[in-house]
């Protein structure tokens, strides 16, 4: 890209994106002024408004279904309190990245995942099966004609109860056929993806969380919070596609007019352009609210 002289500028949506432009310029005014980042810590989500939030899982999607679900599956690396975690993507690189290599904490969520394998009972082409079918296959249950209550009885020793009234009340246990998409994430995402929509008149939310504790030259420390919350508008836009649409937008601009000179693969890390992202995205009611308070 380089040698061709062009331009890849990535992670400019919401997660990764906004949160980037805004822990950026939290770490640096802290840096400026003589502070040091003992942890920093990150939450991202995607959510549907409050009031409709109302089946099992309290979710709708507002976004690729298909990511959403990969995404609590996807492998993981943070660092905690100087040691290596495992639970959700990896964190770590983004420590030399934003400057704050002497964090002993760093957790933020970036995704990277790899995709699962096929089903043969989910193939396009196979036999039909219903999902209280498949349900029995995955149990390991030869008759797929148990009684439904044992059926529940068994899902919910694997699983747990409230798991298992998840599973039934968002109609998995059901004898209605599967639209098969060979894998069982591809088949799942496409199902909920109809049974888990906004409808024309709900709305959506996004709500940004950094938190960092700082320690300052003379000792004393301090937690800093930063947060940005976006509700979405059911007669315009949902906030997902504002926090993700805009900031992508606005980059795409800069680039074509020649405000970003730098060829090659490249992140809004620089000051120039995550403050020129900012400014632009706060002109467009995109804001966020920062707060201190002392740690000793």
């Amino acid at each position: 890209a380089k040698e061709a002289g062009v331009t890849f500028l990535n992670e400019v949506g919401l997660d990764p994106g906004i949160d980037h432009l805004l822990a950026l310029e939290c770490i640096h005014n802290i840096q400026n002024h003589g502070g040091r980042i003992d942890s920093f810590v990150s939450y991202c989500g995607g959510l549907p408004a409050p009031e409709f939030s109302d089946n099992a899982l309290r979710y709708k999607f507002s976004w690729n279904p298909r990511g959403v679900l990969l995404n609590t599956i996807s492998a993981a690396k943070y660092l905690s309190k100087g040691q290596v975690g495992f639970p959700n993507r990896d964190s770590t690189m983004y420590a030399s990245l934003y400057g704050i290599e002497e964090a002993h904490t760093m957790f933020r969520g970036t995704l990277r995942y790899k995709d699962p394998n096929p089903h043969p009972s989910l193939h396009p082409d196979g036999p039909n099966i219903t999902w209280r079918q498949f349900a029995c296959e995955l149990l390991g249950l030869m008759d797929s004609t148990i009684f439904y209550e044992n059926l529940r009885t068994r899902l919910a020793e694997r699983i747990g109860t409230s798991g298992a009234q998840s599973l039934e009340s968002l109609g998995l246990l059901e004898d209605s056929a599967i639209v098969k998409c060979n894998t069982p994430l591809d088949t799942i995402s496409h199902y909920l993806s109809n049974r888990l929509q906004l409808e024309n008149d709900e709305t959506d939310f996004v709500v940004l969380r950094h938190e960092l504790e700082v320690t300052w030259s003379d000792g004393k420390k301090e937690r800093r919070e930063v947060t940005m919350a976006v509700r979405g508008d059911p007669l315009s836009h949902t906030a997902m596609a504002r926090t993700v649409g805009l900031p992508t937008a606005i980059a795409a601009k800069m680039v074509l007019d020649g405000e970003i000179q730098e060829r090659g693969v490249v992140l809004p890390f620089s000051p120039v352009v995550y403050k020129s992202l900012l400014s632009r995205l706060r002109a467009d009611g995109i804001t966020a609210r920062e707060t201190t308070r002392p740690l000793n």
